[in-house]
């Protein structure tokens, strides 16, 4: 999986937790993220380690801080105690949309020579 296809997961990911209601703060990513891969076999190429909060991946916080940078996800403030919750911008659905349509047109094309 490559970093545009994982970028594009990763923002459905957050998004997917926030319309369940989840708080999606940086801890809740960290286990939503291990439990595709470890148990679900998605392909996310993420290395884990058991950390004070359970698993967590400084490849995945490195990951989600570039796309805080690119404006793919951005930081939202609390009042209510918890840290920040995460939440994908429209540029990561333009990002999705665009990985979609892309990966469309190359299944029909076939394989490049």
């Amino acid at each position: 999986m490559d970093l545009f296809e994982r970028s594009a997961l990763m923002s459905t990911l957050v998004q997917e937790m926030r319309r369940s209601g989840s708080w999606c703060g940086e801890t809740h990513l960290q286990k939503a993220a291990y439990l595709l891969q470890s148990f679900l076999g998605v392909p996310l190429g993420y290395e884990f380690m058991l950390y004070k909060h359970g698993p967590f991946s400084f490849e995945l916080r490195d990951e989600v801080d570039r796309m805080r940078g690119y404006g793919l996800l951005t930081l939202e403030a609390n009042t209510q105690g918890y840290g920040p919750r995460i939440a994908a911008t429209d540029a990561a659905g333009r990002n999705n949309r665009i990985r979609s349509t892309s990966s469309r047109s190359s299944n029909e094309k076939g394989p490049c020579l």
